[in-house]
């Protein structure tokens, strides 16, 4: 890999073990990585390759299959990540991605999460089996299927992201698909089954953000589980969403939050609570 030219195509067979950074552009084909990779350069490309982690059994912050920060056009297509201990792709300020047909399962904390990102889409695959193991105890709970999170107060929004018809399963301790802070995020044609929440549009005052023709089979917690909760939201919009659960509400707006809801299907104890009010 050293030797490759910036912009080539290196073609792996066999499997790499511990952590590899690719650190110029190039487009990496087929292989396995036992440990993580590390992108530090823009114009990358994985492709059918699997990166496996040590184990997903404790959280351990910032053991991560893929990672990449500070970086643009970044592709992850029909790669494979997990067994890790936080998350099993995490991108940092990332601009401009795509995550095409993914396989991530089992990582303590995170599925996919992207903080202060842009301009992405992640399309197809599967993300399973998320805090089944060492969530609880570090994050009271906290895990998530995707999210598409702001970093922090200050930093830049998630913001212009598609995630569409993924399957988001066994996330049993907190949501399947998530935004906190997001602006202009698009959840649209997923599944998502066993998650305590469904879909979570939440924090740090996002704004224009979308749910629409999602199929959600939650099995929650009797006294919380939401199919759809959105808090601190400006110009939601969900639509056309699929919802059944043993769940008391299946779409709850929360005070402070102004949208719209239309023509969803919810089978719950309430059908809708709506706190908020139309923008």
């Amino acid at each position: 890999m050293d030797a490759a030219a910036p912009g080539g195509t290196v073609s792996h067979t066999g499997t790499w073990s511990g952590a590899l950074t690719i650190a110029k552009p190039l487009t990496i084909v087929g292989g396995r990585v036992n440990g993580s990779v590390r992108i530090t350069s823009s114009d990358v490309t994985l492709r059918s390759i699997a990166v496996i982690g040590p184990q997903s059994s404790v959280y351990s912050a910032g053991q991560n299959a893929i990672y990449a920060q500070g970086v643009s056009r970044i592709t992850l297509d029909q790669v494979e990540a997990g067994n890790v201990g936080d998350a099993g792709v995490r991108l940092h300020y990332v601009t401009g991605f795509t995550i095409l047909t993914p396989y991530v399962h089992d990582a303590a904390y995170a599925g996919i999460i992207t903080t202060s990102s842009t301009d992405g889409v992640i399309v197809g695959g599967t993300v399973e089996r998320i805090g089944m193991n060492g969530s609880s105890a570090a994050n009271s709970g906290n895990a998530y299927g995707i999210t598409l999170s702001q970093f922090g107060s200050g930093e830049p929004k998630a913001a212009r992201i598609t995630v569409r018809n993924v399957l988001v399963r066994n996330v049993p301790t907190w949501h399947g698909l998530d935004t906190h802070g997001g602006q202009g995020i698009i959840f649209e044609n997923n599944i998502v089954q066993g998650t305590y929440r469904g879909i979570m549009l939440t924090g740090q005052g996002g704004n224009d953000n979308v749910a629409r023709g999602n199929r959600i089979e939650v099995s929650s917690r009797p006294s919380d589980g939401r199919g759809i909760l959105v808090s601190d939201n400006q110009r939601y919009r969900i639509s056309g969403n699929v919802i059944v659960g043993p769940l008391p509400t299946g779409i709850h707006i929360l005070a402070g939050s102004c949208g719209s809801i239309s023509g969803d299907t919810i089978t719950a104890g309430t059908a809708i609570v709506n706190l908020g009010s139309a923008c």
